[in-house]
């Protein structure tokens, strides 16, 4: 404890002051209040004294550099002004006088208010304090003034009888006044009005009386609550127990959620890095293999790894929801042009099935602020269930726009649903056809987060069908239109685009820094006619790389296995000279909620989910090549 400190608790101080006197902003000293009351100085004094030891520490320094004792002493004698200026004004008394008594050096106006005589009167008669002191409180009036000159300080309360002949409670609090060597020459002290407080007290006294009869009421009626209260105890025994094997199910399920997030991150992991092998050279292979039969291979092996992918991208999509961390990136997306995409994709797997794949439109474009991501996610499990359900027919998808709403209607002339099933299919895990006889793969996911996403759009979802009569499914959107000047901006796209192409010719350089040695050769095949790239395959080569040439673009794996990762090898690389901001591509397995926000605040400036296709690697190109068209243009 400061030693300050100490002495002031010792004195019976509970409230102090401090401002520093510094000069030249060196603290040279330190001006000290104390008070026996708590939060005792309010916050004009405290300005007023914080001014005046301002002004005391200018005066110091104005006579340290020019050395003009008189410059100072005026300096420190509007000082004193102000502090005699506060003590008038404050509302209790303040007093000085001689070492015993007989003689008032100084008394603010204050007394006048509290003890009803002027200062002139208290100075002819220092005495005339002591004559008005209530007799019964006089003998407290007197031990206090010896025990002062006893321990140098005292308190005390008591009453006085003004001349008006109204009380007064009075909280008297004196101390010696000492010379620097520690000599005592004057007395002086404080002098505060608690008549309010006092009165309170005694009002507390009446009513403490009064809770003491209420208290001997309630103890007898405590007594019949003991027997209650037994028998309650005996109840509150029972639920302490339950609760307590509740708390024991909760930090279980926790540990369970906990190991669940830790699988998903893993499998998400272990399963996208694979992936991007698998999908990527069947895609080649499928589309490069002349022999039939071969060629049925690779197409089967490239099927079912985008099965796997979508199952995958379901759960991590369905873990988003459970933990409330979804998030959308709204943007205008012409979903007609969308949903003719989407088509595309599954026209094959309509051919091989016979079926004719239908679509129709109100009008050519229809422009909606939304996520484009989760509106393809929405659309693909719509046309994939009723296509999967179907086999004969045909299944159409029919898009129609008013002033309030968009409706997509996906129609198919499958196997139909059971109206008593009607409900439980937007359930997770749920299907038709369930157990070890279930007759249709899936994991009964893709209508739950297809339900879940249209929610989050403020829109609804919902099934009309009859078993063995095909069904129809309705999204209904609400329709926000953001399409203003859509037509300007693609115009001067385009022709900023020919001028960069005239700009520059020569493909770009790349940086691969994966472990995985079947990355690299797919993707440089993916993307070789837009860059040439390179590969590293740790952390350390490709900062050493870095530093022997200039990259245009990095695309950077996470978990590099060993070394440094990939969070890690970014933040150096920022670091290196004409790599502030280059664009660098987290391509990563980590794809769970708060991954990718992870990696774009340690330095990534995109990021690619593995696995990942062609078109994903290319459409990426494309989108940092407009942006640094746009910023050429700003």
């Amino acid at each position: 404890m400061m030693p300050w400190r100490e002495n002031a608790l010792t004195h019976g101080y509970k409230s102090s002051a401090a401002f520093p006197i510094k000069v030249f902003g060196k603290t040279i000293g330190a001006f000290m209040l104390y008070s026996s009351e708590t939060f005792f100085f309010d916050g004009d004094e405290v300005k007023l004294f914080d001014e005046m030891v301002m002004d005391i520490s200018f005066a110091l320094e104005k006579s340290e550099t020019e050395k003009k004792i008189n410059v100072a002493e005026i300096k420190l004698l509007k000082s004193e002004k102000r502090f005699n200026k506060l003590v008038t004004e404050l509302n209790d008394i303040v007093w000085t006088a001689s070492l015993d008594g007989t003689e008032i050096v100084d008394v603010n106006n204050s007394i006048e208010t509290v003890c009803g005589i002027t200062v002139d009167e208290f100075k002819t008669n220092p005495k005339l304090w002591l004559e008005m002191v209530h007799p019964d409180d006089r003998h407290t009036a007197e031990a206090s003034s010896k025990e002062l000159l006893e321990n140098g300080k005292n308190q005390a309360e008591y009453r006085i009888i003004k001349p008006d002949g109204s009380v007064v409670w009075l909280l008297d609090i004196k101390t010696l006044i000492f010379n620097e060597e520690g000599i005592p020459v004057q007395r002086g002290g404080i002098v505060k009005d608690i008549t309010t407080r006092k009165l309170a007290e005694q009002g507390l006294i009446i009513a403490n009386a009064e809770l003491t009869i209420q208290n001997e009421e309630k103890e007898k009626r405590a007594v019949e609550l003991v027997i209650a209260n037994a028998e309650l105890a005996f109840q509150n025994e029972e639920k302490e127990k339950r609760a307590a094997e509740l708390l024991v199910a909760i930090e279980k399920a926790g540990e369970m959620n906990r190991l669940k997030s830790n699988f998903l991150a893993n499998m998400s992991n272990e399963l996208r890095t694979p992936l991007i092998g698998i999908n990527g050279y069947a895609d080649f292979l499928r589309k490069d293999i002349v022999e039939p039969e071969l060629k049925e291979m690779a197409e089967t092996i490239f099927i079912s790894g985008n099965r796997l992918t979508e199952t995958i991208n379901l759960i991590l999509d369905l873990s988003k929801f459970e933990s409330e961390k979804v998030e959308f990136n709204y943007q205008n997306v012409d979903i007609v042009n969308e949903t003719g995409n989407i088509i595309n994709l599954f026209k094959e797997a309509a051919r091989k099935k016979s079926i004719d794949l239908q679509s129709a439109f109100s009008q050519p474009s229809i422009f909606c602020h939304t996520d484009e991501q989760a509106f393809r996610s929405v659309l693909n499990n719509l046309v994939n269930n009723a296509i999967k359900y179907t086999y004969e027919g045909c299944v159409a998808v029919n898009l129609s726009q008013n002033s309030t709403s968009v409706e997509i209607k996906v129609t198919d002339t499958g196997i139909g649903i059971p109206k008593e099933f009607h409900e439980i299919i937007f359930d997770e895990f749920r299907q038709v056809s369930e157990g070890l006889n279930r007759n249709f793969e899936g994991t009964g996911i893709g209508l739950n987060v297809t339900k879940r996403i249209v929610e989050k759009f403020n829109g609804e979802v919902s099934v009309e069908s009859e078993s063995g009569r095909g069904s129809t499914f309705t999204v209904k959107l609400p329709f926000i239109d953001k399409s203003e000047n859509k037509g300007k901006e693609t115009v001067i796209e385009e022709a900023l685009t020919v001028e960069i192409i005239e700009q520059k010719s020569v493909k770009p350089l790349g940086l691969l820094v994966d472990d995985d040695p079947f990355i690299y050769p797919l993707l440089r095949r993916y993307i070789t006619k837009q860059v040439n790239l390179e590969n590293a395959k740790d952390g350390e080569s490709a900062i050493k790389l870095c530093m022997q040439k200039q990259y245009d673009i990095v695309f950077m794996d996470i978990n590099l296995r060993r070394g440094l990762d990939g969070t890690e090898v970014t933040q150096i690389i920022r670091k290196i000279k004409g790599y502030e901001s280059i664009p660098i591509i987290a391509t990563t397995a980590y794809a769970m909620d708060g991954d990718k926000e992870e990696f774009i605040a340690a330095g990534c400036s995109h990021y690619m989910s593995k696995p990942f296709s062609q078109k994903d690697a290319l459409d990426l190109l494309e989108e940092i090549q407009n942006n640094l068209r746009k910023e050429l243009i700003c």
